[in-house]
């Protein structure tokens, strides 16, 4: 997904005169606090930051440099310069309410909590459209997707199903841990949506070009690119200018994943 978002803001920032490197920070830079050598650069002009760090790396990148930063998918936690993200929480909760109204009333979660902001709050919004329609949730329905250490995907084998009677949706933190997770289901012989509906999160299967088949919540890409971009070179322009947080809205969008519950 980063590689499409890579390459749209190359075109956006192209357009506008402007021309981008990427640099890549790995897992063991992250942990050691190594700052990108990108920072380095004398004409460098300012930085967009892609993804999710944990909070000591974000806190490490705005003590590096001065440059005007822009983050997406992080918050800034010095104050002094501004973040793009999608609207986790919301976005969540309106997934969740269309599940209910297909009139599921046990729906589960695919994700690892703690892991990083965005599936904190994409867990959060479910549970709060759940709790809206008095509907209860067993914990034994939330199903790890990654690591906690490393944040590393899980092979789909290695998702551990709960025991006994299955939800009957299935409301996952992203659309690629909901391919993962229908691979699991699969291998057990269950079938989406005759057996168990499921709903993803991004709408990373119409950007990548792949014919949609999840139900899942569109985080308006282009916009987060758009305002992102906006921002950077307002704040090239005026080092005095900020932004702040800008959460960008986007939409529900149910496809074949998904479908009316009989239970």
């Amino acid at each position: 997904m980063y590689w499409t978002i890579y390459r749209d803001l190359s075109t956006r920032l192209a357009g506008k005169g402007c021309f981008c490197l990427l640099e890549m920070v790995s897992r063991e830079e992250e942990e050691n606090l190594t700052a990108p050598g990108l920072l380095g650069k004398q004409r460098l002009d300012g930085v967009l930051v892609l993804g999710s760090f944990d909070k000591s790396y974000v806190r490490r990148l705005e003590e590096e440099t001065d440059l005007p930063l822009v983050f997406m998918d992080t918050l800034s936690l010095s104050g002094k310069n501004d973040s793009v993200i999608s609207n986790n929480y919301l976005g969540s909760q309106q997934m969740v309410e269309e599940l209910i109204k297909l009139g599921h009333r046990r729906i589960g979660f695919v994700g690892t909590l703690l892991s990083t902001n965005s599936i904190d709050d994409r867990y959060l919004g479910g549970q709060k459209a759940l709790m809206g329609q008095g509907l209860e949730y067993d914990p034994v329905w939330q199903i790890n997707d990654r690591d906690p250490e490393t944040g590393m995907l899980y092979e789909s084998s290695d998702y551990v199903l709960p025991k006994g009677e299955l939800p009957t949706a299935f409301f996952c933190s992203s659309d690629r841990s909901a391919e993962l997770f229908l691979s699991r289901l699969k291998e057990m012989g269950l079938r989406c949506p005759e057996d168990v509906s499921i709903a993803g999160f991004d709408n990373y299967e119409e950007e990548s070009g792949m014919e949609p088949f999840f139900s899942t919540y569109d985080i308006n890409l282009n916009g987060m690119i758009r305002r992102s971009v906006h921002i950077l070179l307002r704040r090239i322009e005026n080092p005095e200018y900020r932004s702040g947080i800008t959460m960008i809205q986007g939409r529900s969008i149910l496809r074949k994943s998904t479908k009316r519950s009989e239970a």
